[in-house]
């Protein structure tokens, strides 16, 4: 079956394509990380907890955004997005348990589900890509820079075009190391245990 493109329309300050429906953007892509993955997806209680991040840039800004949350099927869950678009970083995940003074963590079999660079990466087409940052008044005529997704994009392609990998890690206790790719959203999954 062929692939008809629609766009793009102007919508507001939205550029917006409309695309054949086996082509997803990443912004559906990683709604189904969230939706699907990380919390469960049935209309039940999920106990969302506040989390802290050591992993810090040269400024103090925190590099790892974690959100736990213990969902209604009891278990583990943490949606892990590295901010730093140059480098991976490696963490160990711990649940501190304010209700029973225990820190709990991942045991066994952890499922991995990450959407990064090597699931979904942008490709502007040359000619356009140039043309459309010049009609937006992003760069100057001699200027070869390529736009951002989302401004002043022409057309292109995605490759890899998602979907998000998974995969299984083995937890051996706290001090379990999860390897979070550059600029990814990774979420993990899976029994808790107490220390």
């Amino acid at each position: 079956m062929g692939c008809c493109v629609l766009g793009p329309h102007r919508v507001g300050e939205i550029d917006a394509q409309l695309a054949c429906a086996d082509t997803y953007p990443p912004q559906y892509l990683t709604t189904q990380v969230i939706t699907q993955e990380w919390v469960q997806p049935v209309d039940k209680i999920h106990k969302l907890y506040k989390a802290a991040s050591n992993v810090l840039d040269k400024n103090g800004h925190e590099l790892i955004t974690a959100y736990p949350v213990v969902r209604p099927d009891g278990r583990g869950s943490v949606m892990l997005i590295n901010k730093d678009e140059n480098n991976g970083h490696s963490v160990r995940v711990t649940f501190d348990d304010p209700a029973t003074k225990q820190t709990r963590f991942f045991t066994g079999t952890v499922d991995r589900i990450v959407f990064g660079p090597a699931e979904y990466k942008w490709h502007p087409d040359p000619d356009s890509a140039a043309n459309a940052a010049q009609a937006a008044g992003d760069v100057e005529e001699d200027d070869d820079a390529s736009p951002s997704p989302g401004r002043g994009l022409g057309s292109g392609h995605a490759d890899p075009d998602g979907p998000a990998s998974k995969s299984a890690v083995t937890a051996v206790g706290a001090d379990t190391l999860y390897d979070l790719p550059k600029a990814s959203i990774v979420v993990l999954r899976g029994n808790l245990s107490a220390q």
